[in-house]
């Protein structure tokens, strides 16, 4: 006998932090190297650098963990990056010329601040934007992150914390010029005199 069985679209839903001002906490710097993107119009190819936040105030509606987001970055603090204004908001400063040489961009790591989140739209899953990031006022105090700091840098790469990284993130990691001579026993290229590796 046959059976006709019914075929039903399959989709996951990912949930994401809703838009709007949130309390989070950075709990990952990711060097993902030279990578393809598109700007403007055209496609650029430049070294990118990726910060993982969790969010404080938001939780999975089934497992109950705060809700996290990433977004890449060109690893640049140029005057006109967006890495640079989103730490300068951040930091609630002006990175002066004179401090860039000695900031040290892994310090922000654990350190806490507002996201101010978008959504862009997408009928399968929703995704979340940073669109700035903001300082924490001083009355308010995070509650401890749920996960440890993780920190990945293709100039001096820890094999044990790539493995540790999420598939994704080591896929991209995996498919950049830097892996690759690496993975040949050569050295990494450093990063140009305007740009920070993660």
């Amino acid at each position: 006998m046959k059976l006709s069985m019914p075929q039903f679209a399959c989709s996951v839903r990912r949930e994401v932090p809703s838009a709007g001002v949130h309390l989070a906490r950075c709990t990952g710097m990711w060097d993902i190297g030279t990578q393809k993107g598109f700007f403007e119009g055209g496609h650029t190819v430049a070294r990118r650098l990726i910060l993982s936040f969790e969010v404080a105030d938001q939780f999975h509606s089934r497992w109950g963990t705060p809700l996290g987001i990433w977004w890449r970055y060109t690893a640049s603090l140029h005057g006109k990056s967006r890495l640079r204004r989103h730490i300068e908001g951040w930091l609630d400063c002006n990175l002066e010329e004179q401090h860039l040489e000695s900031f040290e961009l892994p310090s922000l790591l654990g350190k806490p601040c507002q996201l101010v989140i978008g959504h862009a739209p997408n009928t399968v899953n929703p995704r979340a934007t940073v669109e700035q990031i903001l300082p924490v006022p001083a009355n308010v105090t995070l509650p401890d992150a749920m996960n440890d700091p993780s920190y990945f840098s293709l100039d001096s790469p820890n094999m044990e914390m790539f493995d540790s990284l999420p598939q994704a993130i080591r896929t991209m990691i995996s498919a950049s010029p830097e892996w690759q001579e690496i993975k040949q026993g050569q050295p990494a290229n450093d990063l140009t005199a305007d740009s920070v590796a993660a």
